[in-house]
Formats: structure tokens, sequence, C-alpha cells
């Protein structure tokens, strides 16, 4: 009687129900039945099974005509997709519509099937509804329906919420998400489907199963489900409450890595009790997918960090972590010699994010957060790439004027065009060996050097980093002139430079600009008296560059002349002019410039040292004129004067005879030198002078006005006078005879008588000679 009436209430309440949905009469005969299948209704669904829908065709026509679904069905008068998209399946559990369901055809039995077949899930992530299948279990009298539905990432899902109405296909769902819920997780891992399932040991059929776990995730979630409010919570209660309560008494599988996923939808639709309700989310179990990350290493820039043992990516370390802005870190990854980190193992299949937090050996630190996803069962390798630390680099010399510290010195030659070898060398410390690159730049009309490809003359190619700059990778550098400015000396210092790594950054800044001078090349001419330090002031000479261009130059007073800044290559100097007493150099001076210095090529009279030129001249031989005379002032001619090297008188350097004027010229004595006058042969009746040689010495310095005559050590001896002519002056030797008693003079009276006197002495001697024999 208690059955009765609530059957009753319960089919009152859908006659409102069904007048609403299909607008049809209410036929007293129908509202009296209740939802539990008759015998012979039975019958007709096992004869569907077996494949015979012809027979209740006729009954399927009445009863969809009875309650107004003639738009609803199709030409078998089974409902169609439009009632199954239009309403909750559960609609069939009311009255005798469960003959009008088309999921009791084999067609859709065979559909359970094929969507029974084990498929894996392939990703944490769900678009929308791909598949669905409606089951009705049988228990007792009466029957019962729920959905099983299939996500687009392949898992089988359940209802979570059975007062909602039921999601078809195509409907969009959220991506799934964990649900930490034990009753949840328990009805899923021991219900339907599910890794230790009780239900099928105990014989219950596929469709059972299903509107069971249905029921028992809806349950759980809700505290509500189809089969505890349907029929009064007929099957609830009749069966599907102990399977419930047996399997939430069982461990929770969370222990096992075993997870619930929901996935949300929106809209909404008819729930099976003929409410407008929110469409039902969607739970599915499974073991918590699992996938592994590592990390593969390169550089961002090989051109700077290959073969160059300052670089290098081992021991980079990189962070795991959960958050976006990467501070909850979970892992570490370290970069190994291979270029790959460790592996990070038994990661959740889900969005992770990966930040470097030590860079490796000469790069820059990566501030990138990188966001990776894990996949289920598979190693997601992350490649990465550092930025190797470098030095901008511009201006790297300045060439400046030793004496003014200037690259554009004032009455000085340019610096243009010198040219500088640069070498960069991988060590940082001991000795340099084997430069990794070399490049050779010039200097413009400043004295300034710039690393770029402009002032490059030749080379390797030059380093740049990840922004084009021209760049210097951390090492040693080096700078050498190897050719200097036209007129200036080569600098060949060895200027070297540290590129040490700072920072985190890719932008280091240890290289310093150098600044280089250059001596100009200054060559000082002197002219000097030979064998003296004597300068020469006035000297005129002929310069003739190596271009071909003349200019004369002379000598100051204080005898001297100064270059500085000559262009190189080879210089020719022709004296002109010499002052008066001195020989004129008719030989051309040569010398060559060039950035090591000057080097002396040809010139006889020339010297070169330590910058200066010295060229000589002599000193006009002097002209030593012999006056000879007697005491009486007469002039003797034919006198004969000898001069020598030795005091002895056997080297003999020139001889003269005294004219009619009684004078005689030496023309072949130099000045400084020692000699000595000797008379060698007296004039016609005049005796010869014995053992009477003079001592004679000219000191000669015309550019001192110095003209000195020496007679035996004495200057200036009173036989001496000096005269100038044109500007030279000559020594006159008066040489006069003197009355001496015991050695008379050449030409003296006395001389004449004792003559006659011997001759008359030796004439008696003879004679008496004669007699005596």
């Amino acid at each position: 009687m208690k059955t009765t009436t609530r059957v009753f209430s319960f089919l009152a309440f859908m006659s409102v129900l069904f007048c609403n949905l299909f607008q049809i009469p209410i036929q007293a005969e129908e509202t009296s039945k209740d939802f539990f299948l008759s015998g012979s209704d039975r019958q007709i669904l096992e004869q569907y099974k077996a494949g015979d829908l012809e027979s209740a065709r006729e009954l399927r026509k009445q009863i969809s005509k009875e309650n107004n679904l003639e738009n609803f069905v199709d030409e078998n008068y089974f409902l169609n997709e439009t009632f199954y998209t239009t309403y909750s399946p559960q609609f069939v559990m009311y009255g005798r519509l469960m003959l009008l369901d088309r999921y009791q055809t084999p067609a859709y039995q065979k559909k359970l099937q094929e969507m029974l077949i084990a498929k894996e899930v392939i990703s944490p992530r769900a678009m929308s509804v791909i598949d669905l299948t409606y089951v009705s279990a049988f228990w007792g009298a009466g029957q019962i329906n729920n959905g099983l539905w299939r996500l687009s990432n392949q898992a089988l899902a359940f209802c979570a919420n059975g007062m909602y109405a039921s999601p078809v296909i195509g409907t969009p769902t959220s991506d799934p998400y964990i649900v930490d819920n034990a009753a949840v997780r328990k009805s899923l891992y021991y219900g339907f489907n599910g890794p230790e399932n009780i239900m099928e040991a105990k014989g219950y059929t596929n469709e059972q199963m299903i509107v069971a776990t249905n029921d028992f995730v809806s349950y759980a979630l809700t505290g509500k489900s189809v089969g505890s409010q349907a029929a009064d919570g007929y099957h609830w209660n009749g069966w599907i409450k102990q399977l419930y309560n047996e399997i939430q008494s069982k461990p929770d599988p969370k222990d096992k890595n075993y997870a619930v996923y929901m996935v949300d939808t929106s809209g909404t639709g008819v729930n099976w009790a003929g409410q407008t309700a929110p469409l039902q989310p969607l739970v599915y179990g499974q073991y918590v997918p699992k996938g592994e990350l590592q990390i593969r290493k390169t550089t961002a820039n090989s051109s700077i960090s290959s073969n160059n043992p300052n670089y290098s990516l081992i021991d980079a370390q990189y962070g795991l972590f959960t958050d976006s802005q990467a501070t909850n870190q979970i892992g570490t990854f370290t970069i190994q010699s291979n270029l790959s980190s460790n592996i990070l193992s038994d990661l959740d299949v889900k969005t992770y994010y990966i930040k470097e937090i030590k860079a490796p050996q000469g790069f820059a630190l990566d501030p990138t957060i990188h966001k990776v996803d894990v996949k289920q069962n598979e190693r997601v390798v992350l490649t990465c790439s550092d930025i190797p630390q470098s030095n901008p680099v511009d201006l790297i010399i300045r060439k400046v004027d030793h004496e003014s510290n200037s690259g554009t010195p004032a009455n000085q030659p340019s610096l243009e065009n010198a040219q500088f070898t640069v070498k960069y060398y991988t060590q940082t410390q001991g000795e340099l060996k084997d430069p990794l690159r070399t490049w050779v730049f010039k200097s413009d009309a400043q004295g300034q050097v710039f690393m770029n490809d402009t002032y490059k003359i030749s080379g390797d190619e030059l380093f740049k980093n990840t922004q084009g700059q021209v760049v210097l990778p951390i090492g040693t550098i080096t700078i050498q002139e190897t050719k200097a400015p036209n007129g200036y000396l080569l600098d060949p210092t060895i200027h070297s430079q540290v590129i040490s790594d700072n920072g985190t950054t890719e932008t280091i800044s240890s290289f310093q600009m150098m600044t280089i001078p250059n001596k100009v090349n200054h060559l000082l001419l002197q002219k000097k008296q030979l064998n003296t330090d004597t300068l020469i002031p006035g000297t005129v000479f002929i310069h003739t560059t190596p271009n071909g261009v003349q200019k004369e130059i002379t000598t100051n007073e204080e005898g001297w002349f100064q270059w500085a800044g000559l262009e190189n290559g080879i210089h020719t100097l022709k004296e002109k002019h010499v002052m008066p007493g001195y020989e004129m150099d008719s030989n051309a001076i040569r010398f060559e410039v060039s950035e090591t210095g000057i080097k002396l090529l040809e010139g006889d009279q020339a010297t070169l040292q330590n910058g200066t030129l010295i060229v000589h001249n002599r000193v006009i031989k002097p002209t030593i004129e012999i006056l000879k005379q007697n005491d009486s002032n007469q002039v003797l001619p034919g006198a004969q004067f000898s001069v020598y090297t030795d005091p002895e008188g056997t080297k003999c350097v020139e001889t003269v005879t005294t004219d009619k004027l009684g004078k005689a010229k030496f023309t072949t004595l130099e000045a400084g030198k020692t000699y000595y006058l000797k008379e060698t042969k007296a004039p016609k009746g005049y005796r010869l002078p014995t053992n009477e040689m003079y001592e004679i010495r000219i000191e000669s310095i015309p550019a001192n006005d110095v003209f000195d005559v020496y007679i035996d050590n004495v200057k200036n001896h009173e036989i001496v006078s000096i005269e100038e002519e044109e500007g030279i002056k000559k020594a006159i030797l008066t040489i006069i005879n003197h009355a001496r008693p015991k050695l008379p003079e050449t030409g003296s009276k006395a001389a004449v008588w004792m003559v006659m006197v011997g001759t008359l002495i030796a004439t008696i001697a003879y004679i008496r000679q004669r007699k005596g024999k």
C-alpha cells in the first residue's frame, strides 16, 4: 500500500511535467501506471537485443502517438537525436518510453562495447565531449538510466551531479583539474572501469556497473544521485547503496598515486526530473600521469665561446618551479659534460616553469622564465641557450704625438696611417701562445683606431655579440704598432690587457682604450771641421726629399740644423756653400728615413750616430810661402827648400824653389800636422846652411778665425807673417841670412874671402909637394 501511494504521487508530478514538455493531455490510465516495466515489456526489450525490432513496431508507434512524440522518433519509432539532445536520457525511465529508447537496440549496445575498448588518456587537457552512450540497468522490476561520456582526451567520464542536465556530444569542457575527494576517488577506483572494480566479480552487467558508478560519484560529491532520488530511491536502496558502502570502506587509492579529474561544462538543459538545470560536470579517475624533464644546453653565440676555455656550459644550474614567477622551486637541473642536465622524473603532467639560477663560466645569467608542459610518459627536453659574456669595443687606440700629447699636433706630421697588429689570446695569465684571432688596423687623421671593418686592413673576422656589436671575448688582447705614421718612429712596445668576466649580464666592461704616443723622428745635422769638434756655421745644403722636392737648408750660427718628422724614404744632401777656409765637399750624402730610425747610406765625410748626422769639412790646405832674403833685404832666387814629416829629413813631402822674387809656396801641407823645413840648395853665390831644420805646424780653424803658425813650437815666430786674401789666410816665412863668425851665412863677403884664401893655400901646398919629389 505504501509503495502504491509513493508511485501515485510521483506519477502525479510527472503528469504535470509531461504536460509542460510534450503539451499532451493527461490520460487517466497512464498516470495510474508506475515506471516499473511489465513482464511483456521486458520481453520486448529482450527481442530488441536479439535483433527483432519489427515485432513491436506498431506498439512503438502507438506509444509515441500517445505521448505526442511523433516529432521525436525516427522511421522505426525509436527516439531520435533531437530527443536526446533536448531532454535528459533518464526520461525513458517513465511509463513505457523505455520501449522507444534507441540505446536498447543492438546497434547502440555495440556502441557501448566500442566505448569500453580501453584507450589511453592522451593529454591532460580536454576541450569537449566527443562521444557518449546511454545505458539502462534493470534491477528487480525496475530500470534506471544513465550515461557514459568520452572526453576529447579519451578519458571515460561519469556524471558528477545527478541532479544536473546531461552534456551531449560537442559540449565544450574545461581542462581537467584534480579533485581531492577520498569518497569520489574510491568510487572511481573501485567502480566501473576502475583498477580494482569490485562489481565485476559479483556478476553485475556493464550497464548496472555504469549506472552504479554514476550514482557513486554523484552521491559522494553532492549527497544525491539519480538512483537515490528516482522511484523513491528504489535502486539506491535496493542494490547501489550496499555497493557504495562497501567501496567507501576500502583504502583510499591516493597512496597509489590515483587521482580524480573533473571537467566543467557550461550551459543548461532539462534534467531527468524535468527541471531546467546546469549541465553536469564530468569526472574520471586515473593514475596521476607522470613525465620527465631534462635540459639541453647550448651557446647563443658559438663564434665567441667555441674553442675558448674561458667559456664552459658545464655546471649551469636551472630551477624547476611550479609558478610563473619562479618562486616555488621543486627541483634543480645541473648541466653535465655532455651538455645535458640530470633528468627530473615522476613529475605530474602539467605546466612547469624553468629558470636559470646559476650561470656557467663566461656566460650571462639568462633571466628568461621558460614555460614547459610535462607530457604523460614522455621525457620533454627543453633546449636553453646562454649568451657568452663579452666586452663591446669601439675606440681601442688613441695615437698621440709624444711631445704634444695630441692626436692632431701642430707643426708636426699627421698621425694617420699608423698600423697596429692586434691579437686575441684565450689565455688570461701566464705565457701567451697561439692567438685565436689576429687583425691589423690603421689610424685615421686624428690618430684614432676603431675596432671595426672600416679601420681593419686585414685579419680574421671580428667578434660580434647578439646585437651585432664588435666585442672582445674574455681573454687577453695585445696591441703592437707595426707601422709608424710617416715622420714618426715606430713604438714596438707590446701593450696588453686582460678582458675579465664580471657580473651576470652579457656586457662586461673590462677593456680600456689605449693611448700610444709616437716620437717624431729627429735628425740633427752638424757641420764640423774634420778631426775637430768645431762647428761650421753658414753651410748651405740642397736637401732632396724622397718625392724629389728640393730645398736649401743652412746651418745656423752654431753650426747645426735640425729636422723633425722627416718623411720615410731616401733623402739626399748636397753641399752648396761653405765658409772660406774649408774645402767644399762635392760628394752627395744619402740617408734613409724609416719608422725604425735613420740610416746613413752614403757620405765619405759623414757619420750618423744617435740621431746626429755629422758632416766634416776639411780645412783648405794652408799656403806656406817662403821669402828668401839676405841680411840686406835682397831677395834670393834659386834657393831650394824641402819639407819632411820626420826630423831626420828622410821623408820628403814637398820641395819648392824660390822664384826671382825670392818666393816659393808649399801647397800640399795640412793644417794641424807637424812638418820639418830645411834649405836643401843654396841660391847661386851662397853657401848652404848646415844642420839647420825648422819645425813647422799650422793650426787653422776658419770657423773660429784661428790661423796660428808655430815655428819650433813658438807661436807666430818672428819670421812668420800672415796675410789674408778673399778670406783665406796664408803664412809667409821670411828666412834671412845673418852674419855668423864661425859659419858665415850663405852670400856673406867673409865667405868669399875665405874661399879665396883657402884656394891659395891649397895651391902652395900642391907646388911644394911636387918639388919634394
